[in-house]
């Protein structure tokens, strides 16, 4: 679908890091892809290693406002 022009937003934990990334890139080389990272309290450590485009913090910022700073980077 992407390939074909359609816009698409995939909400994925990347469970093994960077290693989950990087799979992700092979299926999607050549696309033009927004990495958003959401984050969340600092116990979790799945963002270990995963590089993204833009971060949204969802402990210090309210639903809509993570929404307009990634609608920000999109159009």
């Amino acid at each position: 679908m992407v390939r074909t022009g359609a816009r698409i937003v995939v909400d994925e934990v990347f469970l093994s890091g960077a290693e989950s990334q990087r799979r992700f890139l092979a299926a999607l080389d050549g696309l033009d892809v927004l990495w958003v990272g959401v984050r969340c309290d600092a116990a979790e450590a799945v963002h270990r290693g995963v590089r993204y485009d833009v971060e949204v913090d969802t402990t210090h910022a309210e639903p809509v406002t993570c929404a307009k700073t990634v609608a920000a980077r999109v159009y």
